[in-house]
């Protein structure tokens, strides 16, 4: 008897009305789609009976049709299926509405989960199925709008009745629960919950067990780890990689935060990130830290891969530091140079300093002043780090009394506190003078990789607090998803990716040229015994730090212009200096 193995048809399984994975939909020699849904299985499961989905339906108007009907084993359907006669009103579906309806049942299973809103949804559906569209475009082809493409998904005008249908029966399914019961998840109903996030969204489409997802769940640790084998591979051949905390989330069962590995594609003249490990947290301390990075190094490991990264850039957090220079060694390890410059204008917001920041006052300038020398410190030396320090900013500037007034005795008791801080907790650590720009070459100023709340505000979603943690996974997933659809995008055409800013490339070449002078100028006040007295060095790091000033300023993303201090800086996570 002949047989046709299913996945050399192109086969879709799509989902039920009640969202179950169940339906077959099997290309034609015309490129169109017959829908055959899931009759029976035999009790080891390797045989399966599908009916024609549409030819069923008409037999409540016809009682005398035949159902076609096809029997699968072990994944192969058995006999002719081509020669199957069905219905003269049976139409098979284009590739297009099978994949509108696709999307369009997990919007619904959605909003009968739980996991959105049915509008949340909606938007969550139109730009899947934009994304979908646009990267299996035809080569060649004109590009529709985006306008376009969305539109071809149902209007939330057509389906907001139905989707608020699912949302009531959602609420009948799930019996009401106290937060007290919702926290207290047992590891059944954890696991049970995870195994749909074991895949990844594509392994999840295809039943494909070589897309694992899941890579690490330690409920007592706190600690769940996504990331899959192809996108670790991809980090591993990349010369850069870069860490990206989320804002904490508020969950019902506690404060969550989401942590990303990017690594940089290397495409010439490109700076395209690419999330390659997703991670949810509830503490951000040095043993979760390490044990994500240690699960990158060891799943390398066991695919035979050696990493070529140059450089691994973590956030100025020394949990993230400690953990990732044990897990990839300490000379490969920079901290993201833009979350330092955050860093330091959050402190500064934190002692209520921001609102001198953005004042145009002259007499406010030793202040700015100070605050940009010190977004400069780890462009300086390691040796010279903590004698500047010590010298130049561990004392506050000094302001005219005849100008602050009352504003000077708060200006110099909020620094005086800061200073303290600082200096216990940055400079006698060494977190500052442990690593350092002087010697990272290229890319000392990079931007951001898009993280978890970056993908949040482009997408515009919105979920009441306190969350759960579906919710989180569920993002995660699409988050996934989006970039794998954009890898696709960029392998067919490079030249889309993401160029690094003129103004980021400029910055490095001005700073290299920098540091060459000063090295020439630390070179002629060396002593006959080689010897460097600090008075005659003092000036001399002075000029280079006002020199760096001037050339950071320009830097959109540093945001030393002060322009915007009242308003959010970005991310609230700071090193401790309570």
């Amino acid at each position: 008897m002949m047989k046709t193995p299913l996945e050399s048809l192109n086969v879709k399984i799509l989902l039920t009305g009640r969202f179950t994975e169940s339906i077959l939909a099997i290309p034609e020699e015309n490129g169109l789609y017959r829908e055959y849904f899931l009759t029976n299985t035999r009790q080891d499961g390797r045989v399966r009976y599908y009916r024609c989905s549409k030819c069923c339906r008409l037999r409540k108007t016809y009682k005398d049709i035949i159902e076609p009907k096809i029997k699968v084993l072990d994944g192969c359907i058995l006999g002719d299926f081509r020669s199957i006669v069905h219905h003269e009103e049976c139409k098979p579906i284009t590739e297009l509405e099978a994949t509108v309806k696709q999307i369009d049942r997990d919007c619904r299973r959605r909003v009968r989960n739980g996991e959105m809103t049915p509008h949340e949804s909606w938007i969550e559906g139109r730009e899947r199925l934009v994304r979908h569209l646009t990267a299996n475009m035809p080569k060649g082809s004109e590009q529709p709008s985006y306008e376009a493409l969305a539109n071809l998904f149902p209007s939330y005008k057509k389906v907001k009745q139905q989707y608020f249908r699912h949302k009531r029966m959602g609420k009948v399914d799930k019996p009401k629960q106290s937060k007290a019961s919702k926290m207290a998840m047992d590891d059944k109903q954890f696991g049970n919950m995870l195994k749909k996030y074991k895949l990844t969204l594509k392994g999840l489409e295809t039943n494909s067990a070589d897309e694992t997802f899941l890579l690490m769940c330690d409920r007592g640790q706190g600690i769940l780890v996504f990331a899959s084998d192809k996108d670790l591979r991809l980090g591993g051949e990349s010369d850069i990689l870069c860490g990206r905390s989320s804002s904490e989330i508020n969950c019902e069962d506690g404060k969550k935060t989401v942590y990303t590995v990017h690594a940089k594609l290397n495409i010439a003249d490109a700076f395209e990130w690419v999330p390659i490990l997703y991670a949810v947290i509830e503490r951000r301390d040095q043993k979760n830290f390490f044990d994500i990075f240690a699960l990158i190094t060891q799943r390398w490991h066991e695919m035979g891969v050696s990493p070529r990264f140059e450089r691994f850039f973590c956030e100025f957090d020394r949990h993230q530091i400690q953990a990732a220079s044990e897990a990839f060694g300490a000379q490969f390890v920079s901290v993201l140079y833009m979350d330092y410059l955050r860093v330091v204008l959050n402190t500064t917001k934190n002692f209520h300093l921001n609102k001198y920041l953005g004042d145009p006052n002259s007499a406010l300038e030793p202040i700015r002043f100070w605050v940009r020398s010190m977004c400069c410190v780890p462009l300086l030396p390691p040796n010279y780090v903590i004698p500047f320090w010590r010298f130049v900013l561990a004392k506050a500037p000094v302001l005219s009394e005849s100008e602050l007034g009352d504003d000077l005795e708060d200006i110099n008791k909020q620094m005086n506190v800061m200073l303290g801080l600082i200096n216990e907790n940055w400079m006698d650590e060494g977190i500052i003078k442990n690593w350092n720009h002087w010697c990272s070459g290229r890319y000392t100023a990079i931007p951001y990789p898009p993280g978890y709340d970056d993908y949040i505000h482009k997408n515009s979603l919105m979920f009441n607090e306190p969350l759960h943690i579906t919710n989180i996974l569920q993002t995660i997933h699409t988050m996934q998803a989006a970039y794998e659809e954009n890898s696709i995008i960029l392998q067919e055409n490079p030249t889309s990716a993401i160029i690094l800013s003129q103004d980021y490339k400029e910055f490095d070449i001005k700073l290299s040229s920098l540091q060459e002078t000063f090295e020439q100028e630390l070179e002629n006040i060396i002593g006959p015994n080689g010897t460097v007295g600090w008075t005659a060095v003092i000036p001399i790091l002075e000029k280079y730090i006002k020199n760096v000033v001037d050339i950071i300023i320009p830097l959109k993303d540093a945001k030393l212009d002060f322009e915007d201090l009242n308003g959010d800086s970005g991310s609230s996570q700071d090193v401790e200096v309570e």
